[in-house]
């Protein structure tokens, strides 16, 4: 799943065309939260310190312990949801302050 999760969160971000340098695209590995990859957004201030000011998540653990589910195409098979979780609270390098 998580394999799966990261995947789809690169292929969006090269989808929309901001996997360069110019977007300051980076993978860091293992620092995904405990429960599903994500993607961060940093703005460094006046002073040279790195704020977090925003992420999206890809989860699929909690769609598939609530059994969460759509209607395909067809109208007839159910499909697996995936949810997506995101943040705007700004916060300043590892301090979460």
């Amino acid at each position: 799943m998580w394999d799966k999760a990261e995947t789809e969160l690169r292929d969006a971000v090269a989808a929309a065309g901001l996997n360069t340098a110019e977007y300051g695209w980076g993978e860091l590995p293992g620092e995904g939260a405990f429960y599903a990859p994500k993607l961060e957004w940093h703005l460094t201030d006046a002073i040279g310190r790195t704020w977090q000011v925003g992420t999206i998540q890809s989860d699929r653990v909690i769609p598939d312990r609530l059994e969460a589910a759509y209607v395909g195409e067809d109208g007839e098979n159910m499909c697996r949801s995936c949810s997506t979780a995101r943040s705007s609270a700004p916060t300043s390098g590892s301090s979460g302050y």
